[in-house]
């Protein structure tokens, strides 16, 4: 069962606003590592295009992160299933008629409402709805971080993108 009431505020954003509900921060909080995760292998081609697209969008906002890959992967999955599952409800249409008259949802509506429920919540995690965006500090880049260094190095030394 997941957790009762409003997600709380990360530390840093109540730091940032001098801590307005004056309760105790929360000093061992853990902090992500930035930069861009490797893609998963069981990405499609849809779903993989979404990753290239998402991680540029993620990283003009400060937000990518290497601990994100598994909501990035089920963001991407899920527009992968939507934009397939949108051809069947195109093709066929996304209500149907039974024998007896009786209206019902096709496979394809149905499909398509759960990919883009998924899509969404995945979407308010990374930040990348409007109100969402107001929730979420972004990591300040900083130009001669060496950790940021190294990181690249690595990511170029296998291939990655930065």
């Amino acid at each position: 069962m997941p957790p009762r009431g409003r997600k709380p505020t990360p530390t840093e954003t109540k730091k940032r606003t001098g801590n307005p509900g004056k309760r105790a921060l929360n000093d061992r909080e853990p902090t992500a590592t930035p930069g861009a995760p490797d893609m998963p292998d069981h990405l499609d081609a849809d779903a993989a295009v979404a990753w290239e697209w998402l991680c540029g969008e993620l990283d003009k906002l400060g937000l990518l992160v290497t601990s994100d890959v598994a909501v990035m992967a089920v963001y991407c999955d899920s527009w992968s299933g939507y934009r397939r599952n949108l051809r069947g409800v195109v093709k066929y249409g996304d209500v149907l008629v039974g024998e007896k008259g009786v209206p019902f949802l096709s496979a394809y509506g149905n499909a398509v409402a759960m990919h883009r429920k998924a899509l969404m919540s995945a979407a308010v995690e990374m930040g990348l709805s409007a109100s969402s965006r107001s929730r979420v500090q972004a990591i300040p880049q900083v130009a001669d971080d060496p950790l940021m260094a190294l990181i690249k190095s690595r990511n170029e030394a296998f291939g990655g993108k930065n």
